[in-house]
């Protein structure tokens, strides 16, 4: 449900012309940054209560992750990725 009030809020406010001037700089740096710790600080979070980038657990989430992203940009779509 948060997904979907960041996402209205953010497409919201883009389409306000007053948006893109220079008086509204900050909010909308305030806006990115947001979104963007919103998945990187849930995943730092999760790296830390597994023991750090040392431990085996996200060593193979890691390689997993990293394959993930290989597939997909080979333009195999999530359908393909995942039925393996």
């Amino acid at each position: 449900m948060m997904i979907v009030g960041l996402f209205t809020a953010i497409l919201f406010w883009q389409t306000r012309p007053r948006y893109y001037s220079p008086y509204w700089f900050r909010t909308r740096m305030c806006l990115y940054v947001g979104v963007t710790a919103y998945g990187v600080v849930p995943a730092l979070h999760w790296v830390s209560l597994n023991g750090g980038l040392k431990s085996p657990v996200v060593q193979v989430s890691k390689q997993e992750h990293s394959d993930l992203h290989y597939k997909v940009s080979l333009g195999k779509g999530p359908h393909t990725v995942f039925r393996e």
